[in-house]
């Protein structure tokens, strides 16, 4: 899509779309610093740098969502046989490969 065709879909539908707040990103950071989950560092050398890690808080809440979701996908891929998931992995693989020739083209 060029600077000159008509826009489908609006930057704040996208957004909304992505759960994301609508230009203001640097925000999203500052709840999470104030509930314990990050914690931040300015660098004394250069004001735009900025280290941010997790907090213990932070670790346990990510490894918490990530066993949770781990948990939902096998009940989902439960229905497939062993034979079934190899053939979705290998279909999967390709697809990946193209989508990423298909990127490098661009």
């Amino acid at each position: 899509m060029g600077r000159g065709e008509d826009v489908a879909v609006k930057t704040k539908q996208v957004c909304m779309n992505a759960q994301r707040s609508g230009g203001r990103g640097h925000d999203n950071g500052e709840g999470k610093r104030r509930a314990g989950r990050e914690s931040r560092v300015e660098s004394t050398e250069d004001r735009r740098v900025r280290i941010v890690a997790l907090t213990p808080r932070g670790k346990d809440l990510i490894v918490s969502a990530f066993r949770k979701h781990a948990g939902q996908m096998r009940r989902v891929f439960s229905e497939l046989g062993p034979e079934e998931l190899r053939g979705l992995k290998v279909a999967l693989k390709k697809i990946g490969k193209r989508a990423a020739a298909l990127m490098e083209q661009s």
